[in-house]
């Protein structure tokens, strides 16, 4: 990991704490789809706002948007460990560790090891369109199973693969996003502020 990727993920953890102080467990008190997904998907429509050239009408960034969606993803993997772990076969990722119950060290750890393996890509086009199709699979899945569709063990391990892959993608932007844009600190600390 880079410089500039550890300062970015010790800056998501501690505005993740801040928020977390005033926030409680908000973020998944009525479950995956209703608070969870609800969450990533409200973040996820924002940036294909400005992806889609549209102006956005809010005072958030387009830094501030990938950041929050980075970080809901993050925990969303969080939840799914403590709640699927049996999911993350294959994965060379610590379900103890990530669970969520661990409460904000969850999020740091998850924070840590996905931007170990979202380090690796630089270009941001691809972690636009990796943000695109994770979201878009677990958008699908969900969707069936609100449908009636019983998920099976394959597709609760596609669906935490595309989770951690939502997580990764987001963070690789996010990435590539303070490494063009010099103020990147000043813009994700203000929320501290």
């Amino acid at each position: 990991m880079t410089a500039i990727e550890s300062e970015v993920v010790e800056v998501l953890d501690r505005l993740h704490r801040a928020k977390s102080q005033a926030y409680g467990d908000a973020w998944r008190k009525r479950g995956e789809v209703l608070s969870i997904f609800c969450n990533i998907a409200r973040k996820y429509d924002r940036l294909q706002v400005g992806t889609d050239g549209a102006e956005a009408t809010t005072a958030e960034t387009e830094l501030d948007t990938v950041a929050d969606l980075a970080v809901y993803a993050c925990k969303y993997v969080t939840w799914l460990a403590e709640t699927q772990p049996e999911s993350f076969d294959g994965l060379d990722l610590n379900t103890g560790l990530l669970s969520a119950a661990r409460g904000d060290d969850a999020l740091e750890e998850a924070l840590s090891s996905i931007s170990a393996l979202a380090s690796t890509a630089e270009d941001e086009g691809v972690a636009r369109y990796g943000v695109e199709t994770n979201f878009r699979s677990i958008e699908r899945t969900l969707i069936a199973a609100s449908e009636g569709v019983a998920l099976d063990t394959q597709a609760r391990a596609s669906k935490v693969r595309h989770a951690v892959g939502l997580a990764e993608s987001s963070l690789q932007l996010v990435f590539a996003l303070a490494r063009v844009d010099t103020t990147w600190r000043t813009t994700l600390e203000s929320e501290l502020a």
